[in-house]
């Protein structure tokens, strides 16, 4: 159901954030649904992923990448020195 705030906004918006919205939301849809239809595969990935110490500081530092970029750098470097 499409109200009058919504019809508003699509105006304000560019082409182009429409269509990434879009897109976005149609990538997420298809891995959930992926992810329903392969529960047991799934479940076995995220426990291989959460038990490998390696893959564990991976994913952290990907997160932590995400969320600042200066302190992927600090983190990378600071790593580093340990591994020594």
């Amino acid at each position: 159901m499409v109200n009058e705030f919504s019809i508003c906004l699509e105006d304000i918006m560019s082409p182009r954030t429409s269509f990434l919205s879009r897109l976005i939301g149609l990538y997420c849809i298809l891995i959930a649904f992926s992810m329903i239809t392969h529960r047991q595969a799934i479940v076995e990935t995220v426990k291989a992923l959460l038990y490998d110490p390696k893959m564990m500081f991976v994913l952290g530092v990907i997160t932590l990448g995400a969320v600042d970029w200066r302190w992927f750098s600090l983190t990378i470097s600071g790593r580093a020195a340990h591994w020594r």
